[in-house]
């Protein structure tokens, strides 16, 4: 029996970077396509997902059974699955939203809730906090029972009786402190934080000036929401800065990719460009007819 083009491409995909295996199954057929996404591991499915282009994200959603959706969409980091949903139109939010567990249907609501370009929309609800009354190995029991889901294990907050946080401590520090110490005895009560509505702009800033990995997110009150790591900056870095040289080039982003752009749009939003090419080449070929008219002939 002959294999076919998906066999071929799936055979060492599981041993590849996410984004790569993305850009394999997106260069296949729509049926292949799906085909080869359903054939990846359950885990590996949700990675896979976040680095598909817009296009073909709802290409596989639409075509995806509920289950496997729940599935994908339950495994999925809570930015990475509020980024694709930001993009997605109102009826699929819906439909997507309405397939996750009811714990994170709440995080994703939650999440959805805050302005479009708040640092809020980035952060994950998942990090690993303790109170300062603790002991070091309470603190650290608290690490192994829920070190599993955070998304990273960089520092603990510090919260108190009614959540709001009070401190951060680096997670090497507490495992150089005896068993026995208190959290507070390891405070300074010194940290830096995020608000809720701290522009994604702002919040680049923030991460330049302190040169930290990761950031807390506290609501207006105080109360520690979520965190917001450097990769989710980095992206947002990467799409200001995009745009920052395509408006330098006198270029209009586009919303899709050129073969997907209507031409009349492309035409509109390429326009300025062009004219200044134009421009330039018509005033290079008169002061190049200029000087030839005033050198002497050789």
């Amino acid at each position: 029996m002959s294999q076919t083009s998906t066999d071929i491409n799936l055979r060492d995909l599981r041993h590849k970077h996410p984004n790569d295996i993305a850009e394999t199954i997106t260069e296949l057929n729509p049926k292949e396509r799906i085909l080869a996404f359903l054939l990846l591991p359950g885990d590996m499915k949700a990675e896979v997902f976040t680095y598909f282009n817009r296009t073909v994200q709802e290409e596989v959603l639409k075509e995806l059974g509920s289950r496997e959706t729940a599935a994908m969409l339950e495994n999925m980091a809570p930015d990475d699955r509020t980024e694709i949903f930001e993009n997605f139109p109102d009826l699929l939010i819906k439909e997507s939203i309405n397939y996750l567990s009811p714990e994170e249907k709440s995080i994703a609501l939650n999440l959805l809730g805050y302005p479009e370009k708040s640092i809020a929309r980035l952060m994950t609800p998942y990090y690993i906090q303790a109170k300062k009354g603790w002991t070091v190995k309470q603190a650290l029991n608290n690490i192994k029972r829920y070190g599993k889901k955070a998304e990273t294990l960089n520092h603990i907050y510090i919260v108190d009786k009614e959540n709001k946080l009070i401190d951060d401590i680096r997670i090497g520090r507490l495992l150089m402190a005896d068993e026995e110490q208190t959290i507070e005895s390891l405070m300074d009560y010194k940290f830096l934080c995020l608000t809720t509505t701290t522009t994604r702009e702002e919040a680049i800033e923030q991460f330049n000036k302190y040169d930290r990995a990761v950031m807390p997110v506290v609501s207006e009150k105080g109360v520690l929401v979520g965190i917001v790591t450097f990769d989710d900056i980095f992206d947002e870095i990467e799409r200001r800065d995009t745009e920052d040289i395509q408006k330098f080039g006198g270029l209009e982003a586009l919303d899709l990719s050129y073969t997907e752009t209507p031409m009349l749009t492309l035409v509109r939003k390429r326009a300025s460009v062009l004219l200044i090419l134009f421009l330039g080449e018509m005033l290079t070929a008169s002061a190049m007819g200029f000087l030839k008219k005033k050198l002497p002939r050789q």
